[in-house]
């Protein structure tokens, strides 16, 4: 069976309109109804029921207090009460029955009880083929959206299965995972085109002026490093491009030259006339270690240079400030 034939199977979902009817467990919290006072107001054990239909959609919300308070919502059922809806081992005077016997409930929470099961098996079928998605986001969009992907894959298979039973008995039916497979690529080469570049075979003769890491490409980065050849971006091409920005943004902000910047990493300060070296005892003279860099003297110098410019032992010392008042023009 090839993948056009499995597209066109799958396909015909689409040609009919489907209702989903669902019932499942969900939050007060959640539904827009305003009735917490009435959960709380409810008691373990006693298996009052408490109901809430919409006004113009057909939800019903039900609370029934089992050993815990159920709260359940359905878009198919009715405010019906079934008045010996399930069993359940009572409690009289703080002891359990031993034998079950009927209590009321809502239908659409024996409904539910009914087929929860079906959940874990669903879960079983879709762990084959599902979507993992580790996000660490806060959010639940992207997991419910993950969620509800799996389980539209699942359900698409099922009306795969009943298609194939149906129209085509007989012939070869795709397991789970080649039916997505087939299916998706299927549906992928309907649409536009999501390439906005030709895919090109790497030519077999190289340019050796374009080398980077043993592969050839018509796009460079303008950080990238290891090529042979000047014909490239080379290094000392970067940074022209890095003084030519700079120089750009000193047009429109005058004030903008040799700026003592603050930077994650530290370094020793590039000024001779750096008071530690004055101060230092030891054999080998050294600067103070500062996080601040004077940024277009970095550029020109191809390297961070940094300079004082910052609170030592209990004085301000500014080295930037001298540096620049004697040596730079």
């Amino acid at each position: 069976m090839d993948s056009a034939y499995t597209g066109d199977i799958m396909a015909q979902v689409g040609r009919h309109e489907w209702k989903m009817n669902m019932v499942g467990t969900s939050n007060e919290n959640r539904t827009g109804a305003d009735v917490k006072e009435e959960k709380n107001g409810m008691k373990k054990g006693t298996y009052d029921i408490v109901m809430f239909q919409h006004k113009t959609e057909p939800l019903n919300y039900a609370m029934w207090s089992d050993n815990n308070i159920v709260r359940t919502l359905s878009n198919f059922h009715s405010p019906q009460i079934l008045s010996q809806g399930l069993k359940r081992k009572r409690k009289v005077c703080g002891v359990r029955e031993r034998a079950q016997t009927p209590i009321p409930c809502p239908k659409q929470n024996k409904d539910y009880s009914e087929t929860f099961h079906l959940i874990d098996k669903g879960n079983g079928a879709e762990a084959k083929y599902d979507i993992i998605l580790e996000s660490h986001k806060h959010g639940w969009m992207p997991k419910l959206s993950v969620r509800y992907f799996n389980m539209n894959l699942n359900n698409a298979y099922k009306v795969y299965r009943s298609l194939v039973d149906t129209y085509t008995p007989g012939k070869r039916c795709h397991k789970m995972g080649d039916a997505v497979d087939e299916a998706a690529h299927a549906f992928l080469q309907k649409g536009e085109s999501m390439r906005s570049q030709k895919a090109e075979h790497p030519s077999y003769v190289k340019d050796i002026s374009r080398i980077y890491n043993g592969k050839d490409g018509r796009k460079l980065r303008a950080d990238a490093k290891g090529h042979v050849s000047g014909h490239g971006r080379s290094k000392e091409r970067i940074i022209n491009v890095q003084l030519n920005s700079l120089r750009k943004r000193q047009k429109t902000n005058s004030w903008r030259t040799h700026q003592s910047i603050a930077c994650l990493d530290r370094g020793k300060c590039a000024y001779k006339g750096c008071p530690n070296l004055h101060l230092s005892t030891g054999k080998r003279k050294r600067s103070y270690d500062t996080y601040m860099k004077c940024e277009e003297c970095s550029v020109i110098a191809k390297s961070s240079v940094y300079f004082c410019n910052n609170k030592k032992d209990g004085k301000i010392v500014n080295c930037h400030l001298c540096y620049h008042q004697k040596f730079a023009s």
